[in-house]
């Protein structure tokens, strides 16, 4: 039976080249002690040098074979390396690869004798090399370095199996078909390696059983192991199987055993789900339910550790598309990602749309072209069992048109798994569209004109499937820390997008540049090294626009206000628009307790959004009914007079001057008694201290409340993505989120930016600089186990006070 042996502690690393570095004899005990994940090079969040991370490294580990793996094949598998490597067993080159977002792997049964010990080197080439795709050209993020994913060496019996591919046909159906295609490892290549079996392929049997996730086996079937084609396939019916859905998203395990007889020699298991989806020029559509597809791209860098992160952190961002952001689906822009963060988007009911590595650049040479077609094949073969993918991207982004490249790249898709479609990303109308999905980049929106573009302009036809897969973005960066106004706009860009999309029946769905802020190179972001097109940080904590996203959906309230309303930071003390992204069905605002009034979402604006937002342009109200003194026509005069000068101040339209003059002379008011009227219901200057209080209600019950102005102090909170650390593979990590708030508010103070003094102890160790500062009122925190199992603590000191954070390693 297969055996599998994790190797993610205790490597030694060197950044610079030393002569002899691979042999079994070099003395590396100077070296520095990493796991895996790794890192290359710690960057800094601002302003460094984005070719650090590009310079050639090496790994060492001493592995003992287990005795027991006598008479077994040897390999030593690699999830991803940034971004070229060459492996060493013993000094003595074995295998390599190129390509920093795919899994590899390589025999190493002669180099590697069971009982004794040997030495792994591994060069890593973390440079930008032209002839390896993603590179070549111009790239809007940055690639880092290092071993970022797992690595494990595994034993496998000389006839084994290689990997499993599970079809679901007619899942609609009442007995729907599940195909499972069987890949044993290649029995040429067992003869080549010079391995020996006693068994015929025709000689060996499959047995597959289908589990439910509580041990119950629906059905199974039985195959001989095709001698004559690269797959044997199995073919089960089962009852009573449930789809898989967003909304449940009901996993299912197939499992494989491989016998001589009645001698088992391997068994492999994957899970899978049972859904039937299409794209449609009239819609996407999940087990025959027309569905709109509202999602985020995601890049999987952090600050300061860049791709090394472990499994925790992929599925907290997972978790936090899903539940926080409660979008439908996410594009894993511009690369495959981690394994661990599709088997959490399986279980939770995240759509995926990935795609192979680039951006814009295609090589002209055939090498760059051929690795092309080998993400391809990598990245499918990986994935090709993963319920939440819903079709494959197999084309590079956002670059030009090259029909001899994607008319391969498009057929070897379809050859690989003919069961889902494939699309590619672009940015220009009018593309050659080789693949099942015309996908586009749509940046047309500026603020004041088209949210999205005419599907029919841009594809050229009326009958191919169409979906946005970015808008926004660099269109409008915005940093948490930016004015008031820079981050309503954000949002309210982000809720047009939506709303077209939500009303043109063409366009399947709308993906949002981005999910978070990046690391990025020079020649992009804000001068810093940073993209700021996210709408969370890079620590993932929301900006205003994420509540767009949030408010959207209608399981539990949720409300955001885009003002916290100070007339100071506002140009001549006009709080404009307030604009509150809420799924509440009204909001009810009151002054220092008086009520203000009833204000409802702007359905005129937003005609198609599921939840549009409320649009708060009138903050005078009911309070002009405290003006016993003016009639109640007149009453609303003067609120329209105040209301235009709460946009322009005293410079009135002549109109409205006129209209003024008439009612101070009417009820014979100075000049000192229209200004306090202006003071006390526009400008607010010298009135001191006010209190707004903004309500969500549902179903007549407050469930939201947000207030601004009862206090100036700020609350500092911490929040990790998981108490409850587990070393098990490798060591485990929690994201800490800080920030300063006021009570009663879920965003981030903007001008909060403090330092902070970060300690950890016990079981836990910092896993990023301190100390640390809060920028636009957060920051992130990384803590990671070390070998020290029970409790640990992490404690934040600053000026707005301190907090700890525990933790429990187990």
């Amino acid at each position: 039976m297969r055996k599998e042996l994790p190797i993610n502690d205790r490597w030694r690393f060197a950044r610079e080249e030393r002569p002899g570095w691979t042999s079994a004899g070099f003395d590396d005990s100077s070296w520095e002690e990493v796991d895996i994940p790794h890192t290359n090079m710690t960057l800094e969040r601002h302003y460094f040098d984005d070719s650090s991370c590009g310079f050639v490294s090496c790994y060492r580990r001493w592995v003992s074979v287990p005795a027991d793996w006598n008479g077994m094949r040897l390999f030593l598998r690699f999830e991803a390396i940034a971004s070229c490597a060459q492996v060493f067993v013993d000094g003595t080159p074995v295998f390599g690869h190129e390509g920093g977002y795919t899994p590899f792997e390589g025999e190493i049964t002669r180099f590697a004798e069971p009982g004794r010990r040997v030495c792994l080197a591994v060069v890593v080439d973390s440079t930008e090399r032209a002839e390896v795709p993603p590179f070549g050209g111009a790239m809007d993020y940055l690639a880092f370095g290092g071993i970022y994913r797992n690595v494990s060496l595994a034993a496998m019996p000389k006839v084994a199996l290689s990997h499993l591919r599970v079809r679901t046909l007619s899942p609609l159906d009442e007995l729907p078909e599940i195909d499972v295609d069987v890949f044993p490892m290649d029995l040429d290549d067992l003869r080549r390696s010079g391995g020996e079996s006693s068994f015929e392929a025709g000689s060996l049997c499959l047995e597959l059983e289908i589990v439910d996730a509580s041990g119950n086996v629906l059905d199974s079937a039985t195959s001989s192991l095709s001698a004559d084609n690269d797959y044997s396939r199995l073919v089960c019916r089962p009852e009573g199987v449930l789809l898989w859905s967003p909304s449940r998203p009901v996993l299912y395990r197939a499992v494989v055993a491989l016998k001589a007889g009645d001698e088992e020699l391997d068994r492999l298991s994957v899970r899978f789900g049972v859904r039937e989806l299409t794209f449609t020029a009239s819609g996407f559509f999940l087990n025959g339910e027309m569905m709109k597809l509202q999602g985020l791209d995601r890049h999987q860098c952090y600050p300061y550790i860049g791709y090394a992160a472990p499994d925790s952190l992929q599925q907290a961002d997972a978790q936090l598309l899903k539940d926080v952001l409660c979008v439908d689906m996410v594009r894993t822009s511009h690369y495959p990602q981690s394994p661990a963060f599709l088997d959490r988007c399986d279980e939770l009911g995240l759509l995926v749309l990935p795609e192979i590595p680039g951006w814009q650049h295609v090589g002209d040479g055939e090498h760059w072209r051929d690795l092309c077609l080998d993400n391809v094949r990598a990245m499918i073969e990986r994935d090709w069992n993963h319920p939440s993918i819903v079709a494959w991207g197999v084309r590079i982004n956002e670059s030009p048109d090259d029909h001899d490249l994607y008319s391969r790249t498009n057929a070897l898709a379809h050859m690989l798994d003919p069961t889902r479609p494939t699309c590619g990303v672009r940015n220009f109308a009018g593309s050659e569209l080789l693949e099942d999905i015309y996908t586009y980049n749509d940046f047309i929106h500026r603020g004041d004109n088209a949210a999205l573009d005419d599907p029919k302009r841009v594809t050229k036809s009326k009958t191919a499937p169409y979906l946005v897969t970015e808008f926004n973005g660099h269109m409008y960066p915005t940093k948490r820390y930016d004015d008031e106004r820079h981050r309503t706009e954000h949002a309210l860009r982000h809720a047009r997008v939506l709303d077209a999309m939500y009303g043109n029946p063409r366009i399947c769905g709308a993906i949002g540049w981005c999910m978070a802020d990046y690391s990025t190179h020079a020649a992009f972001g804000s001068g810093d090294q940073v993209c700021y097109h996210g709408v969370c940080d890079q620590f993932r904590i929301p900006k205003l626009a994420a509540w767009v996203y949030a408010s959207q959906r209608s399981s539990k309230p949720v409300m955001a206000v885009s003002s916290t309303m100070s007339i100071g930071d506002h140009p001549g003390g006009d709080l404009g628009t307030v604009a509150v992204f809420t799924n509440c069905d009204r909001v009810d605002l009151y002054l220092d307790g008086a009520p203000v009034g009833r204000y409802y979402p702007a359905r005129d604006r937003f005609p198609n959004l599921p939840h549009p937002p409320v649009m708060i342009d009138d903050l005078i109200g009911e309070r002009i009914e405290a003006e016993t003194r003016f009639s109640a026509k007149d009453r609303g005069r003067l609120k329209r007079i105040l209301l235009k000068a709460s946009q322009v101040g005293f410079d009135l339209p002549v109109g409205y001057k006129v209209r003024m003059l008439h009612l101070m002379a009417k009820y014979r008011m100075g000049m000192a008694e229209g200004v306090a009227l202006f003071s006390k219901y526009v400008g607010g200057w010298g009135s001191g201290r006010r209190i707004w209080r903004f309500e969500g209600v549902v179903n007549d019950t407050v469930v939201r409340i947000c207030e601004f102005g009862a206090s100036s102090v700020p609350l500092l909170r911490a929040e990790a993505t998981k108490s409850e650390l587990h070393a098990g593979d490798t060591y485990d990590m929690a994201l800490i989120k800080v920030t300063a708030v006021l009570a009663g508010n879920v965003l981030p103070l903007p001008y909060a930016n403090e330092p902070l003094c970060v300690t950890a102890s016990g079981s836990v160790a910092l896993a990023s600089p301190s100390p640390t500062l809060l920028e636009g009122g957060a920051c992130g925190i990384f803590v990671r186990t070390h070998g020290v199992f029970g409790p640990g603590r992490v404690d934040i000191h600053g000026s707005m006070g301190d907090i700890s954070v525990g933790f429990m390693v187990s």
